[in-house]
């Protein structure tokens, strides 16, 4: 580390380049997932939307981390969970390919909150915070176009 680097340099950079790695990922991922089902079964409105918000979230993420903007560590560890509760949840389809993504962001996250010294803790439960939103926004979105089916 040269004298003109401020401390925790090495760590924003690692950061960065793991949330634009997850970028990367979740873009490859869902482009490919949105060719295949799409040919198979309408996009609208709960695919398309998960895929749009699992773009979304790493593009972010990996925007605030490589501008270095404070606010992007919790970002960062509010897109992990989101990530990965959608991973879990959705294990059984296309979920699954999106773990990497989510470790990725973890580790980024991990990264940018040792390069600010900020707490862990913060930013593990804004990931865990995440995870429960998501889990209650894939129940309810579930509920309603299962409703809209039987009516």
């Amino acid at each position: 580390m040269s004298r003109n680097q401020p401390a925790g340099s090495n760590l924003w950079s690692l950061a960065g380049i793991l949330a634009l790695l997850a970028m990367g990922i979740s873009l490859t991922l869902t482009i490919y997932f949105w060719r295949v089902i799409g040919m198979q079964q309408p996009m609208w409105p709960l695919p398309a939307a998960y895929f749009i918000e699992m773009v979304a979230l790493p593009v972010c993420a990996a925007l605030f981390m490589l501008f270095r903007v404070p606010a992007g560590v919790t970002l960062t560890w509010i897109a992990a969970g989101a990530v990965l509760a959608f991973s879990i949840l959705g294990a059984w389809t296309v979920g699954f390919f999106y773990i990497p993504v989510a470790v990725l962001l973890l580790t980024s996250g991990l990264a940018g909150s040792r390069a600010m010294k900020s707490s862990i803790l913060s930013g593990i439960l804004w990931g865990i915070l995440a995870a429960g939103l998501q889990t209650l926004i894939i129940f309810g979105a579930i509920h309603t176009v299962n409703l809209d089916a039987m009516i």
